[in-house]
Parts: C-alpha cells; sequence; structure tokens
C-alpha cells in the first residue's frame, strides 16, 4: 500500500482490510499497519500478512490519514489470494 500527497507531509493512522472470515457472517477489521510517517509526501505500508476469509465475499478496506493531505492525494493498494 502507497500513499502519496502534493501536500504537507502526513502520517498513514491505520490502514485495515474488513474480511469476512470463515464460519462468519459479519466482517472483522483486520489491522494492516498504523502510525506510519510520510517522508516526502509518500508513506508505504509493505507488511505481508495471512487473513483467511470466507470465498465470493465482498472486502474492503479503510486508509487513515492524518492530517488531511492537502493538494492531490492518491492512495495504491496491492493485494494477492491464493486458492
Amino acid at each position: 500500500m502507497q500513499c502519496t500527497s502534493t501536500g504537507l507531509a502526513f502520517t498513514l493512522q491505520q490502514f485495515q482490510i474488513l474480511a469476512i472470515p470463515p464460519n462468519d457472517t459479519s466482517d472483522v477489521p483486520y489491522q494492516v499497519a498504523g502510525n506510519r510517517a510520510s517522508v516526502g509526501g509518500v508513506v508505504n505500508s509493505a507488511e505481508i500478512v495471512s487473513i483467511h476469509v470466507k470465498a465470493n465475499t465482498t472486502s474492503s478496506a479503510r486508509i487513515d490519514l492524518a492530517p488531511a493531505p492537502t493538494g492531490t492525494t492518491s492512495c495504491t493498494v496491492s493485494v494477492s489470494a491464493t486458492f
């Protein structure tokens, strides 16, 4: 995961993946990274985590940056799965 901003430096407060694990009906937040300061307006979270989720479910992510970056902000996330 990487976020960039043309504005001031910022901190990645939290990045969570909300997924539905097996034998459950509601999504559970898995915190992947948090409290990482940006360097030159770019912050990276390259942790490798294993999250086992139910097949055919939709997962989502939450990204919290503080302070809110000014200018143009862009975040990209790379997720891979093995079945």
